[in-house]
């Protein structure tokens, strides 16, 4: 471990003997409190607490069995603790994501409060940036569907596409602020298996 000042900043730490199975590690952390020294103990797998990357800030620094998970970035993916197989880029990316798997959010607040939605993929900063157990959501460019909690299935492709969606499952939106004027003004509201453009 290489420390700056009385804080870890590089590591490539890896538990000796988790709980039942030694985990593989492979991990490489660089950044204050990046990582953490606790991960794998409780390994029934040797996947668990391995083959995760950290560069920043506090990232992945909650990890006890997550695996082959990136995050770059202040705070990216910092609550993980059960996730696997998620990319985070940018800050606070995926911050509160925990058990949630197979995310990819790239920026700057990109799922921010995801904990345990699974499969969406991000691309835009702020996109996402209020679902909490949604799935399955691809979401393409800044501020896109970035107000719904539990969106589920929904493309969102442009700045600010379905932004003000709040209910409803399903939806494609394609373009600049797609489908939000409709949702402003009420013909969106609940509504499923809808195409906007």
């Amino acid at each position: 471990i290489i420390y700056k000042d009385t804080s870890r900043f590089i590591h490539n730490y890896q538990h000796p003997t988790g709980g039942t199975v030694a985990p593989a590690g492979l991990n490489t952390f660089v950044g204050l409190v990046a990582g953490n020294l606790s991960m794998g103990s409780t390994a029934t797998s040797a996947n668990h607490g391995s083959y995760n990357s950290g560069f920043g800030y506090q990232v992945l620094n909650s990890l006890t069995t997550g695996y082959s998970n990136t995050a770059v970035g202040y705070k990216a993916g910092s609550d993980i603790t059960t996730a696997y197989n998620s990319t985070l880029v940018g800050v606070n990316a995926g911050r509160y994501l925990i058990n949630g798997s197979n995310n990819t959010f790239i920026g700057d607040d990109a799922g921010y409060l995801t904990n345990s939605g699974a499969n969406n993929a991000v691309v835009g900063a702020a996109g996402l940036r209020l679902n909490t157990t949604g799935s399955n959501n691809t979401v393409f460019g800044t501020y896109a569907l970035q107000v719904h909690t539990s969106p589920s299935g929904h493309t969102a492709l442009g700045y600010s596409a379905l932004s003000s969606l709040t209910t409803g499952s399903y939806n494609i939106a394609i373009g600049y602020a797609a489908g939000s004027q409709k949702v402003a003004t009420g013909n969106l509201t609940n509504a499923s298996y809808g195409i906007y453009l």
